[in-house]
């Protein structure tokens, strides 16, 4: 962009912008402060690109693991209530008939 900055300058050529000449200058040197202060940044994006998908693998497993913890607290005995606090995200199986979520031994909350 220099280079077309100076031609417009130097040459007759660009005697009709050379009225934008400053401001072009000025603009290419904001754009070049704007890189410059970019350039530290690459390392941290690079590092957070990095840590992204471990962070990702660690959160699918505490997902998974959480109807099982879950169940050591309530009771594995508990299905349809422990089910009830995990969404489910894929299609519907067909409905299965209705059971009592509580044993018979216990009483109902």
């Amino acid at each position: 962009m220099r280079h077309v900055i100076e031609t417009v300058r130097k040459e007759a050529v660009g005697a009709p912008l050379l009225a934008s000449a400053d401001d072009l200058e000025q603009r290419q040197q904001e754009l070049t402060a704007a890189v410059a202060a970019r350039e530290p940044l690459y390392l941290v994006e690079s590092q957070a690109n990095a840590a992204l998908p471990y962070a990702l693998d660690n959160g699918r497993r505490v997902h998974k693991q959480m109807p099982n913890r879950l169940a050591l607290l309530v009771g594995a005995d508990r299905k349809r209530y422990i089910d009830s606090f995990f969404k489910t995200l894929s299609r519907p199986r067909k409905a299965a008939a209705v059971a009592d979520d509580v044993p018979d031994n216990q009483p109902q909350a």
